[in-house]
Order: structure tokens, then C-alpha cells, then sequence
């Protein structure tokens, strides 16, 4: 059986993205990117610093990183107006990725509007209640002890330095059979 070259132009064209698809796209991206930011601060807080979890110490945390990321999307509106510029009345091929012309006037217009938009909504988001919301977001369990649900998630049966009982006196410092050598690790 001979099979057929494939026909590229027998593929519909997907849909242009809408101006809602796009905000709402930057703004999971943006929440996910703020959770995990969040995540690292609280783990390194914890496990660095000692502190137990206190969700104040990282809701300021949360809205400094939606106002970045705000400001971020002010700048790549700029950017997108300088390249609007350029493009219009340009014709022809594009030479490069980067080089717009007059047919990719619709969607750069679309990513400006898109990022004016996403900016004014992290703004918004930024200086809301919901942002004091993040740092419970971020916290993987809600176990009592400060820090343990963070610790837990990442080294298993690790609890706050607060709530650590105190190594009994007698207890070896390496574990319960006292330091090895190299030497019996690699016979065991």
C-alpha cells in the first residue's frame, strides 16, 4: 500500500486566540509561578531560617511577586507598541522570527492589549484580600506543628524545630549502630 505525501494545506487553521483566552492563560501562569515562589520562600524560611509557618511573614511575599510580574507585563507592552511601530507598513517576508510586518499587525495589537490587561489584573489581584490567600496556597498541608506540612512534602517525618522533641542523651549521633566507615557501607 503507497501512502500519500502529507497535505499541509488540508489542515484547518486553528482559531486566533481571543483576548480573554490570552489574559486568563497569563494569569494560571502567573498564579502557578507566584504558588511556587511562595513554596520556595516558606521552605527556605523554615528549613534555612528555623521559623515555624506564619502565613504574614509570606502574603507580602505574594503581592511583591504579582506586582513584578505586573511591572513585567508594562514592559513587554512597550516593547510590543516599539515593534508595532516597525511593522506597520512593512510588506513582504520576514527575514527572522522577531521581524513583523503589516500581516502580523492583528496579533501583536492582540499580545498589547493582552498584557495591558494581564498587568492591570495582577495589579489588582496584588493589592486585593486574595494575595493574603497565597501563602495558604502555597502550604501543602495544614498539619499543626508550624512548618510541618511544608517539611513533610520534601523530607518525610520532618516536623518544625519547635515541635522536635529533644535527642535522648543515650542515642548515638549517626543513627541507632553509631558512625560507619566507607569501608562497612560498602560491605553492607
Amino acid at each position: 500500500m503507497r501512502t500519500r505525501p502529507f497535505d499541509e494545506d488540508a489542515l484547518t487553521a486553528p482559531p486566533a486566540p481571543t483576548l480573554d483566552q490570552s489574559v486568563e492563560e497569563g494569569m494560571l501562569l502567573a498564579e502557578y509561578a507566584t504558588r511556587m515562589a511562595i513554596k520556595n520562600h516558606i521552605v527556605v524560611d523554615t528549613i534555612q531560617y528555623g521559623n515555624d509557618f506564619d502565613p504574614a511573614r509570606h502574603t507580602g511575599e505574594a503581592a511583591r511577586i504579582l506586582r513584578e510580574l505586573a511591572s513585567e507585563q508594562g514592559q513587554a507592552a512597550g516593547r510590543i507598541d516599539e515593534e508595532l511601530a516597525v511593522a506597520t507598513g512593512l510588506r513582504g517576508d520576514a527575514t527572522h522570527p522577531h521581524d513583523y510586518r503589516d500581516v502580523d499587525l492583528a496579533n501583536l495589537n492582540l499580545r498589547k492589549s493582552a498584557a495591558l490587561e494581564l498587568a492591570q489584573q495582577l495589579r489588582a489581584k496584588a493589592d486585593s484580600e486574595e494575595q493574603s490567600q497565597a501563602a495558604h496556597l502555597a502550604r501543602p498541608g495544614e498539619a499543626p506543628g508550624g512548618a510541618h506540612g511544608v517539611l513533610s512534602r520534601h523530607r518525610p517525618g520532618a516536623v518544625s524545630r519547635a515541635a522536635r522533641p529533644a535527642a535522648p542523651a543515650s542515642r548515638p549521633p549517626c543513627g541507632p549502630s553509631g558512625p560507619r566507615s566507607p569501608a562497612s557501607r560498602r560491605a553492607s
